[in-house]
């Protein structure tokens, strides 16, 4: 049974509020991490499981397209108060088309804005070429980036692509979703992300200097990323990323240290058998141009 969200007091609100920036950093990194999954190429470095990351690159660009499912969450623990953000969704790619789908559910931290309830948000996105549409509370909005917003690389090969960067190790040989697979893990520090998204896009961080990226991975218990890639056809089969930290701060109104805790988790699945299409809903041809001039 899902934890119910408790109503924080201003005092806690105050002592979560040093936590509450660790989890802004996380994701923030995560943000980037994404895009650079969606748009960038990487150069990646030779690994220890190098061989099959390869293997499985090759798999991937044979196959052309890729849907997946994901889930997980962002939870953040301060002297008894806690804030837990669900995210689920969905998602499918054409590299061969050039088309992708997207949809994210995530809970609402704040339950009511202007009078409306706002316990649940979905945002729906669809990139056409090289143009983005995107969905959320009845708005449509849309822009383009020609030569820049199609990556021309699906979600997966883009996350082998950070996993041979980071000199991955095959860990073990085992069943996942009832298939036999090769696990492979990465353990790479909070810092070592964050200055691969700021060297990408050295804006996502313009709030941060280089001080503040290195100083990161104090508070930071753990970082993971797991990837499963099927013995026999070696496309990847599920993924699981968990970021862990923690920080103990002393606050005037209480005796001793305030522990916060912060974790964001990550599931995703994916799917090369079923066959899909991306049409895009005629709704979106009235989308409200963003696209800078």
């Amino acid at each position: 049974m899902p934890r119910e969200r408790p109503s924080i007091s201003k005092s806690q609100d105050e002592r979560g509020g040093k936590a509450g920036k660790i989890a802004v950093a996380i994701v923030v990194i995560l943000i980037g991490i994404f895009l650079y999954f969606m748009l960038f190429t990487g150069q990646p470095v030779p690994s220890k499981a190098t061989g099959l990351l390869e293997q499985a690159e090759i798999a991937i660009k044979a196959a052309g397209k890729e849907s997946f499912t994901f889930e997980g969450a962002m939870e953040l623990t301060s002297q008894g108060g806690y804030i837990g953000i669900p995210v689920s969704g969905e998602g499918r790619i054409d590299s061969v088309g050039k088309r992708m789908y997207m949809k994210m559910n995530f809970e609402s931290p704040v339950t009511e804005i202007g009078g409306v309830s706002n316990d649940s948000i979905t945002i729906e996105s669809y990139v056409i070429d090289d143009v983005a549409y995107i969905h959320s509370m009845d708005n449509w909005l849309k822009y383009s980036s020609p030569g820049r917003l199609w990556g021309q690389a699906q979600f997966s090969q883009k996350i082998i692509e950070l996993v041979k960067g980071f000199d991955a190790a095959i860990a073990e040989k085992g069943s996942v979703n009832g298939r036999e697979a090769y696990k492979v893990s990465i353990s790479p520090s909070l810092s070592d992300l964050a200055n691969m998204v700021a060297g990408i896009d050295p804006q996502m961080f313009s709030g941060l200097d280089q001080s503040q990226l290195a100083g990161l991975d104090k508070d930071v218990k753990s970082v993971r990323l797991d990837i499963w890639i099927g013995t026999s056809d070696y496309l990847p089969i599920k993924i699981e990323g968990v970021i862990e930290a923690q920080r103990n701060t002393v606050a005037p109104e209480v005796v001793g240290a305030v522990k916060q805790d912060v974790a964001l988790t990550l599931t995703v699945n994916f799917d090369y058998k079923t066959p899909f299409n991306i049409v895009l809903p005629s709704a979106a041809q009235n989308a409200q141009d963003i696209s800078a001039s």
